[in-house]
């Protein structure tokens, strides 16, 4: 008889290849930057944080817990972003915490992460004029979130906001390597 995976199996699985995409993008955004390229770093970034986003909606972003595995099935949401969504509170303080990063598989702390994520949120939301110019960027095979970031003219200040965040995260992480 055929093994299935069970839910579990299939949640860490997800979880690996998440955090895989995350370091991808994170250490590509890294090399593009110390190239001088930032444009594309910056397109990576914003590749991670939309990694981050999507995981986090079923999964502890701490531990990586899925939803159906957390008491009452909820997750709660950092007050702050409204993305990341952890276990308890040992779990928000964990994935913050500069101790705990080697441990498991934290690839980013969420410190770092979560002025960008809020303003990601904000922008990803957007008007609905933004989710427009995203279909025809998708159905005509361009860059989704560059369409996206180009339409949010009304919104010019959150977009600006974002970039200005994003490139302070991208200096703040090669400062030694440039």
């Amino acid at each position: 008889m055929p093994h299935t995976p069970s839910v579990l199996r299939v949640s860490a699985f997800m979880l690996r290849l998440s955090v895989g995409a995350v370091q991808v993008h994170m250490f590509t955004a890294f090399q593009l930057r110390i190239d001088g390229e930032l444009a594309p770093a910056h397109r990576h970034v914003l590749q991670m944080l939309l990694v981050l986003a999507k995981n986090s909606r079923e999964n502890c972003t701490c531990c990586g817990r899925a939803r159906s595995e957390v008491h009452a099935h909820k997750l709660a949401s950092c007050e702050r972003c409204r993305t990341a969504r952890f276990c308890d509170e040992e779990c928000q303080l964990r994935a913050s915490s500069r101790t705990d990063q080697r441990k498991k598989n934290h690839v980013l702390l969420h410190s770092e992460a979560c002025a960008m994520l809020r303003a990601h949120r904000f922008v990803r939301k957007g008007e609905p004029g933004v989710h427009a110019a995203a279909a025809a960027a998708a159905a005509a095979g361009e860059d989704v979130m560059q369409a996206k970031l180009a339409k949010a003219g009304e919104s010019a200040e959150l977009c600006a906001k974002l970039q200005d965040q994003i490139e302070a995260f991208l200096a703040r992480c090669t400062a030694l390597a440039i």
